[in-house]
């Protein structure tokens, strides 16, 4: 029942893009959890939408992305200048 609901779900969004009504419609009382929905519908969407070759580079930027993030906060709290930043990125194998 699940996949049904989601399945059209899915294709009410596709056609109609109108929140309120998928909201409604699929009784979703919690508004998050249709939020939530819709941002994993639009990813998925999206990605399938690429190229191989694009597909594979997202990913492999999703999975640095966490680690990117702490070395800015890093580079931040030592207060590198952001002209650097690049060739540190660079040399720390980033890039």
């Amino acid at each position: 029942m699940a996949s049904l609901r989601t399945s059209r779900a899915t294709q009410l969004w596709l056609e109609t893009s109108d929140v309120e009504l998928l909201r409604v419609r699929g009784r979703w009382s919690n508004a998050r959890s249709l939020e939530s929905y819709l941002q994993e519908l639009g990813t998925v969407t999206f990605l399938s939408r690429l190229s191989a070759d694009s597909r594979s580079r997202v990913q492999d930027l999703a999975a640095i992305s966490a680690a990117v993030l702490e070395e800015v906060q890093v580079l931040l709290a030592q207060e590198v200048p952001m002209q650097s930043w690049f060739e540190h990125f660079r040399s720390a194998g980033f890039v």
